[in-house]
């Protein structure tokens, strides 16, 4: 083979690495930390909670055909309704990311606590509960959005906390 060709191969192969590096992307593994007690959180697996406050369910994309439900409180959802308000009176094919609402006094169960250590992102915590009543009953969701976050331990990340603001523990 001539130089010129095996420069030729060369150049193509990193090309392709290139190309399928954003498939890959640089995240870390998630890991299971539901039973975990180095990962210090106020929550815990089988916990019910009940909503304080009306907050949104967003569907998310996390590709390849997959997606989660994620809980956002208001005017924070990127071409969402900025109030509960507004989504009540507004059409509601405007937000088709916006699954719904979870009202006051809805009850969630905690069912999975995950962590991972993304490369360009950092520590991140997911908190994964079901939904026990409501329009949006057996759905999954996260909840760590409406979660607060506070330096423990040897992460450093922010562990997701409990807002009393959002969520009411109601059974351990």
């Amino acid at each position: 083979m001539s130089r010129k060709t095996v420069s030729i191969i060369r150049a193509g192969r990193a090309v392709a690495f290139c190309l399928c590096l954003p498939l890959v992307g640089c995240s870390g593994t998630r890991k299971d930390i539901s039973n975990d007690p180095t990962y210090r959180t106020d929550y815990a697996t089988n916990q019910i909670y009940q909503a304080k406050l009306p907050v949104f369910v967003e569907r998310i994309s996390l590709g390849f055909g997959k997606s989660k439900l994620l809980v956002e409180k208001p005017g924070r959802i990127q071409n969402g309704p900025e109030t509960v308000d507004e989504y009540h009176r507004g059409d509601k094919k405007k937000w088709p990311n916006v699954v719904g609402l979870i009202e006051p006094k809805t009850k969630i169960r905690i069912t999975k606590l995950e962590y991972e250590h993304d490369f360009e992102m950092g520590d991140l915590f997911y908190i994964y509960a079901e939904v026990l009543d409501g329009p949006l009953v057996g759905k999954v969701i996260d909840v760590h959005l409406i979660s607060k976050r506070l330096e423990r331990g040897p992460l450093r990340g922010r562990v997701p906390t409990v807002d009393p603001d959002f969520l009411d523990l109601v059974r351990d």
